[in-house]
């Protein structure tokens, strides 16, 4: 297909860059018209941006779309490469270029791709009837439809415009806690309970880990709020088979390579985040063999200004051992462990049960203190799901952060090209 040139752009120099995938189909573009593209998707008019705002980040139908995308000597307002679509808005400009609009879409359609035209005055005042528009138009239509009778609803897979599509639904209803199970479904948190208490046993009696002297039971004063059904409350010491610290020998083993030593700095927003690694190299056996850090262990920091922020090791991390500022703490069952550090962190749960403990001018926290603190213990089916909620929350809230961030740039350029239409010559 010979395309003809665009006005005041060079007529050489078109690739065509090889990526035919599921959603991309390989098309032909001039990387000379590169910085033409960045220009105009910077200078952007009001109704690109007004229609932008509508489509980015997935909006409309969850689809890609691409704003000013260089296609052989063109550059196109929108491209969509999920159902290989061209999206023109239609201003002033081209009142007098008919003809050349004609031979463009020509190209374009000869690529196999859709070409859709809208006009400027329909974005500005129309904007809610052009976005519902879109959704019945024929390059969208499959896109938009419910799936056929007896086909999976989780995907749907069409072929559209001489390329594959492929839309998959999310729709799995959450089943978030308080959620009392089903009789003789799950193992009860009594249940569960009885099982880490018989393992933490076997585990004393082979001489791995040490007996504790037994705690107070837990009184109804204690407990701050009414659990769930099929619940319940219980210590830490309960559920760890080790809570303990580093001690204050480790000055002299301080090394330039080694094993990673774990210091009250490297746990940052309730993550460990290393600064200026620290290294050791283990002399003492026994110290070395007490304070190794396991994956699935929690870390907190117990002195100091940040006392009571508190890791979760979801990794191997190889050898590596805390310092006297850091507590550890290892849960029996290791899929315990995610749970355990939301309730860790939370101002509402154990956060908030240690910062009675904390004040004075040196804040901290002894390990009579965490083997005492309370966590509530649900089955174990509801604490994964209580863990897979917060994370599509917290992911949910990553986004709205963004948005937030984009939204000002947006608000930025959207009065930019107010007053640019405001003070353009009529």
């Amino acid at each position: 297909v010979v395309e003809p040139p665009l006005e005041g752009c060079p007529q050489s120099g078109v690739i065509v860059k090889s990526r035919n995938t599921k959603n991309y189909l390989s098309l032909p573009y001039n990387p000379k018209l590169k910085q033409r593209a960045r220009e105009l998707r910077k200078a952007g008019n009001l109704s690109e941006v007004l229609f932008w705002n509508q489509v980015k980040r997935k909006q409309f139908l969850g689809l890609d779309f691409d704003r000013q995308k260089i296609i052989g000597n063109y550059i196109v307002d929108f491209y969509c490469a999920n159902v290989q679509t061209v999206i023109e808005i239609d201003g002033s400009s081209h009142d007098d270029k008919q003809e050349y609009d004609a031979k463009r879409d020509a190209y374009l359609e000869g690529l196999g791709l859709t070409v859709i035209h809208i006009l400027d005055a329909d974005v500005k005042n129309n904007l809610e009837g052009v976005i519902s528009w879109l959704h019945q138009h024929e390059a969208f239509v499959l896109i938009n439809s419910p799936p056929l009778e007896g086909c999976p609803k989780g995907g749907v897979v069409s072929s559209l415009q001489g390329g594959v599509v492929e839309h998959i639904e999310k729709n799995h209803p959450d089943r978030f806690a308080p959620t009392p199970p089903e009789e003789g479904n799950w193992e009860s948190a009594s249940e569960l309970l009885a099982r880490i208490q018989a393992e933490k046993a076997q585990l004393i009696e082979d001489k791995k880990i040490k007996k504790q002297k037994p705690l107070p039971p837990i009184s109804e004063e204690e407990k701050p709020f009414e659990l769930p059904d099929g619940w319940v409350w219980t210590r830490i010491e309960s559920i760890t088979n080790v809570v303990t610290s580093g001690s204050r020998n480790w000055k002299s083993l301080y090394s330039e390579s080694g094993a990673s030593f774990i210091r009250s700095q490297d746990i940052k927003l309730d993550r460990l985040c290393y600064a200026n690694r620290a290294y050791v190299n283990v002399s003492n056996a026994k110290e070395g063999k007490r304070t190794l850090v396991n994956q699935h262990d929690w870390l907190i920091i117990i002195t100091g200004a940040n006392v009571g922020k508190c890791a979760y090791i979801y990794d191997d991390l190889g050898e590596a051992y805390v310092s006297q500022h850091v507590g550890l703490m290892r849960p029996t069952i290791k899929e315990m462990g995610e749970f355990g550090h939301l309730w860790l962190i939370a101002e509402l749960g154990g956060r908030g049960l240690l910062a009675s403990f904390i004040y004075g001018d040196k804040p901290g926290l002894n390990l009579l203190q965490l083997r005492s603190l309370l966590i509530p213990l649900p089955p174990l089916p509801e604490q994964k799901a209580i863990v897979t909620k917060v994370e599509k929350l917290l992911t949910l809230c990553d986004q709205l952060e963004t948005q937030i961030t984009d939204n000002q740039s947006h608000a930025e350029q959207l009065m930019q090209a107010v007053l640019k239409e405001a003070f353009a010559q009529p």
